[in-house]
């Protein structure tokens, strides 16, 4: 997609497609941007969100309710719950079929009252028009002329030249200026002279390897304007734990950055340890919350974590075994990546074994 998905409160179209279907939805859905709708589509989904959580909200929020229809989408869970949902919400909904398939009984006793459009049986200029046309598309107000498609996450970004320029105390302590707004991709990379980092009150973003392997790095000041840490932001620190006014993200005992209480960000072992048990709250494991930690023996992922993202276990080259448990939903195919020798312990007749059969991982199976 070649604009950003839509943020705000004026009225919105919410995308639902399979993900195999994305070069033909790309292409329609950026002709309707190009007409002046605002929509938002899935990748409005950053690292550290919650992710049926922030489907739901937009679904929740949305004006209308676009379905891509196929093969592929008819048979995915993801876009099944997402045409239940909005349902159940009362959302106007419009499908648009892109290809010749067969649809079961249930979709389409699901879909018996909504307005179906066959794109793949008209012409471009014919589809648009029946589209643009409709009664339901009519009631999302377009962007007027001169409005702002979406608000500006990062007024300055603070990049290496501009990061080794900020001074830094005796103590090892450097304080990001009140006017950035994002730490950016590998500001702070490498350096070894710090020990303390204070983020600017207006900071809203930190960036991939903004303070990796920051070695001496023990403590981070954060800021209630804090709401996005990407993944391998502190890959390579050990730092003892973060403080300052934020209410998104917390350090929990154990070495684990955490937002929202659910979603775990980033993971940092303790000198002498090498293990991690992670606390019952968590539901979701991030992208590289696991990252090259160096010492690594064992993780044991708490009951109640449904989603495990890609690449959430990387380069732990230590890594011996991880216990899953049974409440585990979805496995990213390379959740645990390049991690083959793994003994992984995980409860019979689960998701979770299936999984790790098909990827061929050792196998412990537990009884729960």
């Amino acid at each position: 997609m070649n604009f950003t998905p839509y943020e705000g409160k004026k009225p919105y179209i919410f995308v639902s497609y399979a993900h195999s279907d994305q070069a033909v939805v790309t292409k329609i859905i950026e002709t309707l941007h190009e007409k002046g709708y605002r929509i938002w589509y899935d990748t409005g989904i950053m690292p550290g969100d919650d992710p049926f959580e922030k489907i739901a909200n937009h679904i929740c929020d949305s004006a209308l309710v676009i379905v891509f229809l196929s093969h592929t989408c008819i048979r995915s869970h993801y876009c099944k719950s997402e045409v239940n949902f909005a349902l159940s919400k009362s959302k106007n909904l419009i499908c648009i079929v892109l290809e010749d398939f067969e649809m079961s009984v249930g979709w389409q006793m699901q879909l018996q009252n909504t307005q179906l459009l066959f794109y793949h049986k008209l012409s471009e200029e014919a589809f648009y028009d029946k589209l643009l046309s409709s009664e339901r598309i009519g009631k999302v107000r377009r962007r007027e002329e001169g409005e702002r498609e979406e608000p500006v996450l990062s007024e300055k970004r603070l990049d290496r030249s501009e990061a080794d320029e900020l001074p830094v105390t005796e103590d090892g302590t450097v304080t990001i200026p009140w006017d950035v707004t994002e730490v950016g991709e590998g500001a702070f990379r490498r350096r070894t002279d710090l020990r303390r980092v204070i983020l600017g009150e207006n900071v809203k973003k930190i960036a991939r390897f903004a303070f990796a392997d920051c070695v001496a790095l023990t403590k981070i000041v954060l800021s209630e304007s804090v709401e996005i840490v990407e993944p391998q932001a502190f890959s390579g620190c050990a730092p003892e734990g973060t403080s300052g006014s934020s209410s998104k993200f917390e350090w929990s005992e154990g070495g684990l950055l955490i937002k929202n209480k659910t979603m775990l960000i980033a993971a940092f072992i303790k000198h002498g340890e090498n293990q991690f048990e992670l606390p019952s709250s968590l539901r979701y494991i991030d992208p590289y919350a696991f990252d090259g930690i160096v010492g690594l023996k064992a993780i044991k992922i708490s009951d109640g974590t449904v989603y495990i993202a890609s690449r959430a276990v990387s380069g732990c080259s230590d890594l011996e075994t991880v216990e899953l448990p049974a409440s585990v939903k979805y496995i990213a195919e390379d959740a645990f990546s390049a991690e083959r020798q793994l003994k992984m312990i995980v409860p019979r007749n689960s998701y979770a074994e299936q999984y790790c059969l098909s990827h061929g991982f050792a196998l412990t199976l537990k009884d729960d």
